[in-house]
Order: structure tokens, then sequence, then C-alpha cells
């Protein structure tokens, strides 16, 4: 597939390089590099330039990119997801429990890549997909798939930036203290091959979580919880809430006595982002999956 982008340079950018622009731009180095070997991958007013050219205002800079997907290693499988939005740039989708979003030696077929070779095959679309958000294997709810190299830097980068809300519903045991806070806890690896992971304040990343507790019910000792990730490490909501001492319910890993859900009960229901090449705001929502649901009206008497 072929992305093709224009800018019209305005004044506060002119006497710059194509290069020092298009960093502006949130094109990455990597991309930029992979552009200059494209035959026609950077112009300047229809013409080919090198990326020390130095623009003028009302230049039209243009750049393309083709990026062609090789599904050889991924099969093709027609899979149950929601897809939410989808324009040239990105799709928003809403993933079910019990798939991953990687092929795996273990789910080698089931995974959300392996939906979306399935989907886009169907469509005749060449597409590459770049996943921005990851979420767990049984961790439902909204993710973002870039389209193109192009969508997936910008994004990219505004997650690194904190520029994109990621807003998660929990059910945790027990009743927590601060109905507000925030989790700052460095995350790490328990051991270098495992997959469980620790809090870890000499060795480990910085990750921090911010929490709203919505209700709690004496009667079965749980708290339903908003929680926003403002870093996002591996199993970050998950490893935090057991750390305040208040894991998820039905999580296999962190919380092993809690079995009223065969799955953590962890959904990631709201996203809000600016679109990468456009910049219109984007929010969405996504209904809590009906599993969780049941759990939630059964602890609190519907």
């Amino acid at each position: 597939m072929k992305r093709v982008l224009t800018y019209i340079v305005n004044k506060n950018n002119s006497n710059n390089s194509v290069a020092d622009f298009l960093l502006s731009q949130k094109i990455s180095r990597n991309c930029i590099s992979a552009l200059k070997k494209e035959k026609e991958g950077i112009l300047v007013n229809g013409q080919v330039k090198f990326t020390d050219y130095i623009l003028k205002e009302n230049d039209v800079v243009e750049i393309s990119l083709t990026e062609s997907n090789d599904y050889s290693q991924i099969i093709p499988k027609k899979l149950d997801f929601k897809i939410i939005y989808e324009d040239e740039d990105l799709i928003v989708i809403d993933k079910p429990a019990n798939m991953t979003v990687h092929p795996s030696f273990k789910y080698f077929e089931n995974s959300l890549e392996n939906g979306l070779a399935y989907y886009f095959l169907e469509k005749n679309e060449d597409i590459v997909c770049h996943c921005i958000n990851r979420l767990d294997k049984d961790t439902t709810g909204l993710m973002i798939v870039a389209k193109n190299r192009f969508s997936a830097n910008i994004l990219s980068t505004n997650l690194a930036e904190k520029e994109i809300k990621r807003k998660y519903l929990a059910l945790v045991q027990g009743k927590i203290e601060s109905k507000v806070g925030y989790i700052n806890a460095p995350i790490e690896k328990e051991s270098p091959d495992s997959i469980i992971r620790t809090v870890d304040f000499k060795n480990g990343k910085n990750a921090l979580t911010s929490y709203n507790v919505l209700d709690y019910n004496p009667e079965a000792n749980v708290s339903l919880v908003e929680l926003e990730l403002l870093t996002g490490r591996t199993h970050q909501i998950r490893v935090h809430m057991k750390y305040l001492g208040h894991p998820l319910i039905g999580d296999e890993l962190y919380n092993k006595t809690n079995k009223q859900l065969n799955r953590q009960a962890l959904h990631s229901y709201y996203l809000s982002f600016h679109h990468p090449i456009t910049a219109k705001l984007l929010t969405f929502t996504s209904d809590i999956p009906i599993d969780f649901t049941t759990l939630i009206n059964k602890c609190y008497n519907n």
C-alpha cells in the first residue's frame, strides 16, 4: 500500500531543512530514512529533493512510502472482533477476551493479527498493521491499529508523550481507602524468563497509573474502579492493583485465589486521541462485555 501525505510550509517552518520539517510533523528518523530510499519519496513543489534541502514559505512538501505486507508468516483466519471506526490511516477495534494481539506458539492462528490478515485479504487491501496500544489476551476493549507507517509513527509518538487517553474499568478485591489517587511504582519482570511482572523500585521501569473508585460493596468486598494508564508497561494495571493490595477479580497471574471470573475483570472502555493525519479529536467508548456485566450485577445484587 502507498500512502501519500502533503504539507504546505508555513512561515514558522520556512528556512528549515526537509528533515527538520518532517521531524516537526512527528515523522521519525527511521521513517525519513525509508523515504530517502523511495524513488519519489520526498517531493518539494513536484521535484525530488534531499532531506537537507531548505524550505521556503508556501512550498508544497509531498512524502510517500510504499509498504508491502507479507502474510506468509501470519495465517489469515476469520475471527470475531468488532471494528468501531476505520479510515485510510487507522482502525479502532473492540477486542474480545481470549484473543492475543500477536501470533505466538500457543496462539498461532487465533490472534488479532490473524483476524486482521483475513479482514484485509477479503477486502483485497495490502495493509501493514501496527498495533499502537496492546491489550493482554484476556483484557477486553478498545485498541488502535495504524494502517500505515506514517500514522503508526505519529500515534506511537503521541502515546509516548501521553497524548492518548486510555481508561479502563476493573473489578478488584477489597475496599480502597483513598477514593482517588496515583500508583507510582516501577515495574520489572519477576525473573528474566518469567511472564510475571512485579514492582521493583531498584531495577523497574517507570510506571504510573491513576485510579478513581466508582463504588464499593461491603457484602461482596469488591470495588469497581476506573483506571487511566499514564505509562504503558506490560500488565501495568494488574501489577499496580496487586501492589496496592487490591488485585483484579479473576486474574490468574496476580490473584490466584479469586475465581469469580475466568479472566481478569479488566476492560478498556475509553480512548481519546487526535487523528495522526487530520489532528481531529477522536473519542470512543465500549460497552462492558456480558461476562463482566454479569459479575458486576452478581456482586452488586443487580
